[in-house]
């Protein structure tokens, strides 16, 4: 049972927003650690007072909500396999979306096939009815291409007066745009930009 407490944490917190869904766009079951949720979960684990990516990625948010406490930028370095995409690029975005409906957030990265998904993946969790007990008057609407390739995204964020129904979306001025490094993206505006695997190996980097 989903106590409301949790719903409200969850617009306040990326790692209690990703337990709240409690799945991955895979559709494997969203297992919380101490060093992806950070403070969530390190309570829960002994390991007190710890800081995890999701506790960076909360005071990204706050930032961009012009909280003093926020910070500008972050940096994210992990092993493979814990999580790192799933809350950076998928949990994070839908957070801002959240708080933040006209927020513009640019995602490039290295492989085509990863961006051609990070789209969808957001658009799925947005639509997950678990996000829409913290969030319930913000999705994000089709996905189209920014120009003839299709390894660039652009989808809209919508947003609806509170009580208003199945109706009423609009556009709420926010927009998530998804590429590869194979395209420019600078010359678009945003308030937050994501790189993630910015390189495919060592010999590259």
């Amino acid at each position: 049972m989903i106590s409301q407490a949790q719903v409200l944490l969850a617009r306040r917190q990326c790692g209690v927003l990703a337990e709240l869904v409690g799945q991955t766009p895979d559709g494997e079951v969203y297992c919380p650690t101490w060093f992806t949720t950070g403070s969530v979960a390190a309570e829960r684990s002994g390991h007190r007072g710890a800081l995890g990516m999701c506790d960076a990625l909360d005071m990204l948010k706050a930032h961009m909500q012009g909280h003093s406490w926020g910070i500008r930028r972050a940096a994210i370095f992990t092993i493979n396999q814990v999580g790192k995409s799933h809350h950076g690029s998928v949990v994070f975005p839908a957070a801002v979306f959240g708080a933040l409906p006209a927020a513009k957030v640019v995602m490039t990265g290295f492989g085509d096939d990863f961006i051609r998904e990070s789209a969808p993946y957001v658009k799925w969790f947005m639509e997950r009815p678990e996000y829409a007990l913290a969030y319930p008057d913000v999705r994000l609407g089709g996905i189209g291409t920014v120009d003839a390739s299709d390894n660039a995204h652009r989808v809209d964020v919508l947003r609806r007066e509170p009580g208003s129904g199945d109706g009423g979306w609009e556009k709420a001025g926010g927009y998530l745009v998804c590429r590869s490094f194979g395209g420019a993206v600078n010359g678009l505006p945003m308030h937050c930009g994501i790189m993630t695997d910015l390189y495919k190996n060592w010999q590259q980097a």
